[in-house]
């Protein structure tokens, strides 16, 4: 019987113990670059600030845009292929570099997301480039 009590006081002092964590906050998500133009072949260098969980990068190019993100069912010739660059165990990263091969405007999205039990956020940020 006493074993019994102690279990249920156990029991409600670990459920009631739990503090409710709110740490998705992606507002603070940044995205800059030091020009708007590069030569092709040059490394692009984007500037990341915040600490989202997750970030995945849109090139822009052909066939890695961010276009059909509100799209239910996308037809199956227009796929939107993002690339992961950090996923919730890794460390926080302060840039990231591509290199674009083909001169053309391009429209770079990055997807920064932060979740947890309670909730899931993401901020959607766009650079717009131009590769010579």
């Amino acid at each position: 019987m006493k074993l019994k009590y102690i279990r249920l006081i156990l029991l409600l002092s670990v459920s009631f113990g739990c503090k409710k964590v709110n740490n998705t906050e992606v507002n603070d998500f940044e995205v800059s670059t030091a020009a708007s133009t590069f030569n092709a072949g040059e490394e692009v260098v984007f500037k990341l600030s915040g600490k989202p969980f997750q970030i995945s990068f849109y090139s822009g190019e052909t066939g890695k845009e961010y276009l059909y993100k509100d799209t239910p069912k996308p037809p199956a010739t227009k796929v939107d292929v993002g690339r992961p660059i950090k996923a919730y165990a890794d460390a926080a990263i302060a840039e990231f570099k591509y290199v674009y091969a083909v001169p053309g405007t391009y429209r770079v999205t990055f997807i920064a997301r932060s979740a947890t039990v309670y909730t899931d956020k993401e901020s959607v940020k766009n650079v717009d480039i131009t590769i010579k």
